[in-house]
């Protein structure tokens, strides 16, 4: 269990630290070149429903979330690196013989939430980022696995994004306040896991798989399955990501997002603690769990008000590179069942800690 806990935690930050860099780089090239370049290539139409739809709504919360701007920075610039990378380093581990190994580890844990060993690397993914972790977990051999793991991967922690804003943003109060939010995520979800093991119908399946010798990997092999997984995300997930910025580009500019943040200013308010204001951070959720969380700081908001709405805005809904994603491996009604559990506990949780804090 050891060494176990220093692969995963090495192959984190490593994914980490080459994520962050990677992802540097390209945002920089993005806000130097592309953008200037695409904005003024649409220049003509600036003021207009075209420019509104290709370049982006110019509101303070969604500058630039246009189809040809932010819909082709976060499925590119965004979540690929992070793809790419944890594919990597899993294909490695997997080819070196260490995978069939971690599952059986973790076996007897994940059994008590409903799933198998393997299903760690779905939520390992989800660390990072959702949009693997939910490809992943797609490939679970039955429906009720499935509905289990990609609750968790929702409710376990936040990405990769959200993670490094919340740091940013708590532990100026303290480490004890960015311990006590990353806990109570993991004991919310390893509960809900829990539960839906016993009120789910069906058996936690056992896992039979021949644990293979240790092998180097070669290079040659390595190279094709990373760029099989990445094709797979270039073709199924992105398509979606795609539809789903058109989706919510419409959205913003016939002023639906608008009149749902105020629909979400008396939860916001009564139930979770926070100012009314924050609605519409709370909304942006859903288009970008890590920008709305940055967005949280003008409010000066206390401790006990960023701990809540951290773990409110990293569980209570999906965003929409993820949400599309998973209506594609979980179908409509599965998809709808998931996202009632998390929005369900996401509200139970944080209006109980409202009170109890």
């Amino acid at each position: 269990i050891l060494i176990a806990l220093v692969i995963l935690i090495s192959s984190f930050c490593l994914v980490l630290f080459l994520g962050e860099h990677i992802i540097d780089f390209l945002s920089n090239l993005y806000e130097s070149y592309y953008l200037p370049f695409i904005q003024n290539v649409f220049s003509f139409c600036k003021g207009t429903f075209l420019w509104d739809f290709l370049i982006g709504v110019s509101t303070p919360e969604a500058e630039g979330f246009g189809l040809l701007t932010e819909g082709l920075k976060i499925p590119f610039i965004d979540v690929m690196p992070y793809v790419v990378l944890f594919y990597a380093i899993l294909e490695f581990l997997g080819e070196l013989g260490y995978l069939p190994r971690l599952a059986i580890l973790l076996d007897r844990f994940l059994h008590k939430l409903g799933l198998h060993g393997y299903s760690a690397i779905p939520i390992m993914l989800g660390l990072g980022c959702k949009v693997p972790a939910l490809l992943a977990a797609g490939r679970l051999e039955t429906r009720r696995q499935k509905i289990i793991a990609m609750a968790l991967i929702f409710m376990m922690a936040p990405c990769i994004s959200q993670s490094a804003m919340m740091f940013s943003l708590i532990a100026p109060f303290g480490i004890k306040y960015l311990i006590l939010t990353f806990g109570i995520m993991f004991v919310v979800a390893a509960l809900t896991g829990t539960i839906l093991n016993k009120i789910l119908p069906g058996d936690s399946a056992d896992i039979f798989m021949e644990v293979p010798s240790w092998q180097w990997p070669k290079a040659s092999v390595l190279g094709r399955k990373i760029w099989q997984r990445t094709k797979e995300y270039l073709f199924e997930a992105v398509p979606l990501i795609l539809a789903g910025m058109v989706i919510i580009s419409v959205a913003q500019m016939i002023g639906l997002v608008d009149f749902i943040g105020k629909i979400f200013a008396f939860p916001t308010t009564f139930m979770l603690g926070l100012p009314q204001d924050t609605s519409s951070v709370v909304i942006l959720g859903v288009l970008r769990k890590d920008v709305s969380i940055a967005l949280l700081e003008p409010f000066n908001l206390t401790a006990k008000q960023l701990v809540i709405a951290s773990i409110f805005m990293s569980m209570y809904l999906p965003c929409v590179a993820s949400f599309f994603v998973m209506l594609k491996e979980a179908k409509w009604k599965d998809t709808l069942r998931i996202l009632a559990i998390t929005l369900s506990v996401s509200l139970l949780v944080c209006s109980l800690l409202n009170i109890i804090l």
